[in-house]
């Protein structure tokens, strides 16, 4: 047989006369029905890969249901709870009670998911985490816990470490391409330089030296002819002596 169920459109009222409960109690969790031989229950964690969880996330946890009774069961709603793992009657957190109403044929299986919230008030650490199945057959209430397990909560990621390990990196990405620059403009020890960067400095080197020497030949000749005791040349008589 495959996975089958009917949902039960309940209003508020008649869905609250449904939630599980005793005798001696009005919580779910504070006194719960016995389990139901007849009744199977597996859990499969869909939300994580794992049993560390962060602090304030949503947890999605599968409940697989299967009965061997040839009549049909009710299955009422899911609900859990996080507890001390050392006293586990310590209730940290109660979970929101899944009260819709699912109907198993007989024989048929029934797999119901159960999302709840870590509060975000909670510590870091190892917490005791279980989960109920609330199921009915005509008058009489079952539970059965399904997921009973001991998990590890951490403190989420905060936005500014982010931040601040990307700050962290950009620097150290700015000190390395200035160090690189440095190792390449630093002649190697032992290492022959290049024959065409060496002749290309030289002719660079010879003709400044060249230019130089024209300009100082150059200034030279004006020096000399402005020198004291110099000649100047005489000028040719524009007219011809009168006789």
């Amino acid at each position: 047989s495959g996975l089958t169920w009917e949902v039960t459109e309940m209003d508020p009222a008649e869905l609250e006369k449904r939630r599980p409960r005793t005798r001696r109690s009005v919580h779910p969790l504070t006194d719960l029905p016995p389990a139901g031989e007849f009744a199977t229950t597996r859990a499969h964690l869909i939300s994580h890969s794992g049993l560390t969880w962060r602090v304030g996330e949503e947890v999605t946890v599968a409940c697989h249901f299967s009965h061997a009774l040839n009549k049909e069961v009710n299955v009422t709603g899911l609900m859990g709870s996080l507890n001390s793992p050392v006293r586990f009657g310590y209730y940290l957190q109660n979970f929101s009670y899944d009260g819709e109403s699912y109907v198993a044929r007989a024989r048929e299986d029934v797999t119901l998911d159960y999302t709840f919230a870590l509060a975000d008030t909670l510590d870091a650490g190892q917490w005791q985490v279980a989960l109920t199945v609330y199921y009915s057959v005509g008058r009489y209430l079952y539970s059965s816990t399904f997921f009973n397990e001991t998990v590890t909560l951490v403190q989420p990621t905060s936005g500014s470490s982010w931040l601040l390990a990307f700050a962290t990196l950009l620097g150290l990405l700015a000190a390395l391409y200035v160090a690189k620059d440095q190792i390449l403009a630093t002649p190697t020890a032992g290492k022959k330089p290049d024959p065409a960067q060496t002749q290309a400095r030289a002719e660079a080197l010879a003709a400044a030296q060249a230019a130089a020497a024209d300009d100082q030949s150059w200034t030279a000749h004006l020096d000399a002819a402005r020198a004291p005791g110099s000649r100047k040349p005489s000028k040719k008589a524009s007219k011809s002596k009168k006789k």
